[in-house]
């Protein structure tokens, strides 16, 4: 039996064929110098708290998501409500 300090996700593969086209296209891409990078499982309606930037430690509500990166947050003070957008990554659920 071989052991290492690795931790392994099983995934479950309904569609062969999508599962084998989708990891050539992340290796593809990874292969590209378009600094692929993941985006945080952040959607519609979800509260959040800004990470890192002058605006780390706000928290917000998620209004709109645009692709993999950029994201329309909701920001609320006394009243009145302010909108800004950033980056996906930029963000963790509250």
């Amino acid at each position: 039996m071989r052991q290492n300090d690795t931790v392994a996700n099983l995934l479950t593969v309904f569609d062969q064929a999508t599962f084998q086209q989708q990891l050539t296209d992340i290796l593809l891409a990874l292969e590209t110098s378009q600094g692929v990078r993941l985006a945080p499982a952040i959607g519609q309606g979800m509260r959040v708290r800004i990470r890192q930037g002058p605006l780390q430690g706000i928290e917000g509500t998620v209004e709109e998501r645009y692709g993999m990166t950029t994201v329309l947050l909701r920001l609320d003070f006394i009243g009145q409500a302010a909108a800004v957008q950033l980056e996906a990554d930029m963000l963790e659920p509250a």
